[in-house]
């Protein structure tokens, strides 16, 4: 007999893989699986559908784990006694009364393993054992081998309707962290229920390894990376056979592919979760694509974001994340003018001072083009300084970039110091005497700023007359729409300082620019922003509430509330950067790296920030074994080797926070002994810890030691301790949903199944902290059994009582609460059980009978 399949019995436990694995009850795909119990029945979707998690509620609730095996298709084995023809034979050697066998994660197999496998369903079906099998649509190759089958395919499992109303979460939606963007696409359980900081993750890394076509593949990931867009963007990108993306629609239910209209949208996943999925599996997509490198797929994603959707910020991020580092400047240097126009410098900015800070092997001219980008970034966010110290190694090389030039002189006229600021106008007059004589249609954008901002230093008059010479040249309108800022906000300066007469001579200008930004401003929509022109709409504006009168009235409210929509996604963009940089700093870095980066707000006004800066922080594990670490480094166990060395730690992080006397310590480490002798062993051990616990620096600030007492620095300490506590309390005292409740069942079973310190024996301080902690946690997982009930779900009440028992089955308000779920979940044969079974530990354990109160409980359920 194999001893793979015997292993594969669950023996009434749930098998340890799953030792902290939640799921949700769902009773209509149950009463689905109920149905159909003589036949096979197969679960067939991607990862993250939910099949594991189904499973495992069907073999507990209908099984509670007894006479079931649980296959794992991934391990060879299966494939080794699958071409044998014994899997059937040996589950019914290992269990004469197997009743379930679940084939797990069933790999795609050859025609000849296919008929196999079939046979070895019929053997078990004919023996009157259920059979469950579950794998992806790739790997689902029985159809026609099993004609009778009962399938569950992907759009079966997704969440309904009824499912997210009983969890309130439709509203919530529209927040989430993969920002989806329409309810048929964000039914994927995972997505709907696992954990925020892991379910993109995971579920995109899963669904890059099933097996797939190559064209599949690559279709799968352009729409991931694009989020929306036509049939014809992937076609653009390799050759696509439309037959099979047909096949995505109902396979893959996720990527919102419509074969009607031809179009997908998919939920919008973080940029750095699709790169970790694609990572390793982007140069076989190449193979397969239209292009013939890395970096060319890449940058046809981020141009078809740009062209497509507009989506400049996605863009930026796709090309700081997926493409080569050498390639990453060419690709910006082609777009700095389209992302500058779409108001993207945060995106913008990071991408452009990443490859001028990591990009050694770069072009000399596409460096400087990327600094200046990079300069500007800065400068509209608001960080000037740095803006200045880019700007200026550029600004007076005579020998570089014109436009770069152009560009350098302009934000250091601005921002600059005044020594700066004089040096540029003199290089801007000088550069402005060298354009003269060239007609008005042929200058550049930068060559008509530079003569705009040299007007505008000699003079509003000379200003407002050259704008208009240009504007009537037709010169180019980025620069006007530039040139109209400042000519706006001059005017609102006057204003403000009731210097209007010198706007006079001016009047017809004036409206000429207002009619010009109108213009421009009519052109725009919200999927296709201009910030140059939404900036000289804005300093209109201003200029009109200042005082200006308007030619044609008021702006429309449709077009002030697109200004505004805008102004705060420029807003949004400051306060993005500025967090960023806040949090550089208070982890000893400038922002990007650059010390002089500070933050808007002195970080003294930050309680505790010099003191937290570069401390590390110790975690401590003592449930199943102990661990110590420093950061992500482990300390070695050789420090730990001694058990008093042990043992003092164990007490400090049971008592964090709190001083503990001395004495007290050293008498109860040493019980035995006197006073004086114990503190001199104390102090012998107390060295030991901090030893163990000394930075490389040779401070040690996780120990705290007073005049009589000592502690441990709660701030710089985390424990496993210290968490069973704040479960404790959150169990005991909150009040959550679903996922909530989940939650802290999956991290106590996965966390807290074993005991403090096993490995200690019986240490009287051991077992003392080990009964403390069981009682606890007991406690509240009984309370939080009614708490669960009352919220309205019996089923996962069902499992706080069973892991309560785990971990104390002498608990008869543990047994009554289980007893109690099980009424409430419909349960009753199950509830009486609960009660025999409660009767026989009591009477073996303890020598007891049942309280009266359950007593009456057990007898209402015979009534």
């Amino acid at each position: 007999m194999s001893g793979f399949i015997s292993k594969a019995a669950c023996l009434g436990r749930r098998p340890s893989q799953f030792a902290g694995y939640g799921g949700y009850e769902r009773a209509e795909l149950m009463a689905r699986l109920l149905k159909e119990r003589t036949v096979a029945r197969f679960l067939v979707a991607p990862a993250g559908y939910g099949k594991t998690s189904l499973l495992i509620n069907y073999a507990e609730t209908m099984f509670s784990w007894a006479h079931v095996f649980w296959v794992n298709g991934k391990s060879p084995c299966f494939l080794r006694d699958l071409d044998a023809g014994t899997i059937a034979r040996d589950v019914k050697a290992s269990d004469g009364e197997a009743r379930l066998v679940v084939f797990d994660d069933v790999p795609a197999l050859d025609a000849g393993r296919t008929q196999l496998f079939s046979d070895q369903i019929d053997v078990l079906l004919e023996a009157r054992c259920e059979v469950i099998v579950a794998c992806t649509p790739r790997a689902d190759t029985l159809g026609q081998a099993q004609p009778d089958r009962m399938k569950l395919g992907a759009y079966d499992l997704l969440v309904s309707d009824d499912e997210l109303e009983a969890m309130d979460r439709v509203s919530e939606l529209a927040g989430r962290d993969a920002q989806l963007q329409s309810i048929d696409v964000c039914r994927v359980p995972l997505l709907v229920w696992g954990e925020a900081s892991t379910r993109a993750s995971v579920f995109l890394r899963a669904l890059m390894k099933e097996q797939m076509p190559a064209d599949l593949l690559l279709a799968t990931a352009s729409m991931f990376t694009l989020t929306r867009g036509s049939l014809g963007d992937l076609r653009g990108l390799g050759p696509l056979d439309f037959r099979l993306i047909a096949d995505l629609a109902i396979e893959y239910p996720h990527l919102g592919f419509d074969p009607d209209t031809a179009r997908f949208e998919t939920p919008v996943f973080a940029v750095e979760d699709v790169a970790q999925a694609l990572r390793g599996s982007i140069d076989a997509l190449v193979t397969r694509s239209a292009f013939a490198t890395r970096d060319q797929l890449v940058c046809a994603w981020a141009d078809s974001l740009i062209q497509v959707e507009g989506n400049l910020e996605r863009a930026c991020d796709v090309v700081l994340m997926m493409c080569p580092r050498p390639k990453r400047a060419p690709w910006l240097v082609g777009n700095a003018e389209a992302l500058a126009r779409g108001g993207c410098y945060y995106e913008g900015g990071r991408l452009a001072h990443d490859i001028c800070e990591r990009g050694k092997d770069i072009a000399t001219d596409d460096r400087a083009v990327c600094a200046a980008f990079a300069a500007l970034c800065d400068a509209v966010l608001g960080n000037e300084e740095v803006a200045v110290r880019l700007a200026k190694r550029l600004a007076f090389d005579s020998q570089g970039n014109s436009a770069v030039r152009a560009c350098c002189l302009l934000l250091i006229s601005r921002y600059g110091s005044d020594t700066l600021i004089a040096h540029a106008e003199e290089e801007l007059a000088a550069y402005a005497q060298s354009l003269a004589g060239v007609q008005v249609d042929l200058l550049s954008t930068w060559e008509a700023l530079v003569l705009l901002r040299h007007a505008s230093i000699v003079g509003f008059g000379v200003f407002a007359e050259l704008w208009e010479v240009l504007e009537r040249g037709h010169a180019d309108e980025t620069a006007l729409c530039i040139s109209a800022t400042w000519l706006f906000r001059m005017v609102s300066d006057s204003y403000v300082s009731d210097n209007q007469a010198d706007l006079a001579p001016s009047a017809d200008v004036l409206k000429r620019a207002e009619v010009f930004v109108r213009r421009k401003l009519a052109r725009l929509d919200a999927l296709t922003p201009d910030y140059f022109t939404a900036s000289a709409a804005l300093a209109l504006e201003r200029a009109h509430v200042n005082g200006m009168p308007l030619v044609e009235g008021m702006l429309s409210s449709s077009a002030l509330l697109l200004l505004r929509r805008i102004e705060m996604s420029l807003l949004s963009q400051r306060a993005r950067r500025e967090r960023d940089v806040r949090n550089a700093w208070e982890r000893g870095e400038g922002a990007l790296g650059r010390r002089s980066d500070k933050p808007r707000t002195a970080v003294a006004n930050y309680p505790g920030v010099a003191n937290m800066r570069n401390v590390p922080v110790l975690r401590i594990r003592t449930f199943g074994r102990f661990e110590v670490m420093i950061g992500d480094d482990v300390v070695d166990e050789r420090l730990f080797r001694r058990r008093h060395v042990r043992l003092l730690l164990l007490l400090l992080a049971a008592n964090a926070g709190r001083d503990l006397s001395r004495d007290s310590l050293a008498m109860e480490l040493w019980p035995d002994v006197d006073i004086e002798q114990a503190r001199r062993s104390f102090y012998a051990i107390w060295s030991k810890l901090r030893k163990a616990l000394t930075l490389s620096d040779g401070t040690c600030p996780y120990l705290l030691r007073h005049q009589y007492g000592c502690s441990l620095a709660e701030r710089h300490v985390q424990s496993d301790i210290g968490r069973l506590n704040d479960i404790c309390r959150d169990l005991m005292f909150g009040r959550h949903d679903l996922q909530g409740w989940t939650s802290l069942y999956n991290e106590i079973d996965r966390d807290f199944s074993n005991e403090l310190l096993p490995s200690e024996g019986r240490c009287e301080i051991i077992v003392r902290l080990r009964k403390n902690c069981c009682s606890r946690l007991v406690d509240a997982l009984v309370s939080a059994t009614q708490n669960v009930v009352e919220a309205g779900n019996p089923q996962v009440a069902i499992w706080f009582a069973r892991l309560a028992l785990s971990h104390d089955d002498t608990r008869e308000d543990a047994y009554v609460a289980l007893m109690r779920a099980q009424i409430a979940n419909g349960q009753t044969t199950a509830a009486i059980m609960s009660y025999h079974t409660c009767r026989r530990v009591l009477s073996e354990k303890l020598g007891i009978d049942p309280s009266p109160e359950t007593v009456a409980l057990y007898e209402s359920l015979l009534d």
